[in-house]
């Protein structure tokens, strides 16, 4: 149980680390569509590293069962939270990119 509380902890620690305040550039060009890109990477890097950091801390219950159950379930964790994390930046630039459609039609 410890260890869930450490690497919820450290997955928490890194989303604040990485959700400082910052400003998107909402124009409709090219650049700024670049800049939303680069940041959305930026931020499912860190979502990534988070949940791999909670995978293995999460998954230590099965090392005593096996080194190969562990690293299978390890797997496991590692590609579900690459798709989950997909899905929502998927989501979340669709969410941006229309908004910066309606800001640029109001002007």
């Amino acid at each position: 149980m410890s260890f869930q509380i450490i690497s919820f902890a450290l997955m928490i620690k890194l989303y604040l680390k990485d959700t400082k305040s910052e400003i998107i550039n909402m124009k409709p060009t090219e650049e700024g569509k670049k800049e939303r890109e680069r940041r959305l990477k930026k931020k499912c890097i860190m979502e990534i590293k988070g949940l791999l950091m909670f995978g293995l801390i999460n998954n230590i219950y099965f090392l005593p069962d096996g080194i190969g159950i562990y690293f299978w379930k390890i797997l496991e964790w590692i590609l579900s939270s690459i798709i989950l994390v997909t899905i929502i930046a998927i989501i979340e630039n669709k969410k941006i990119e229309d908004k910066v459609k309606k800001l640029n039609q109001m002007e």
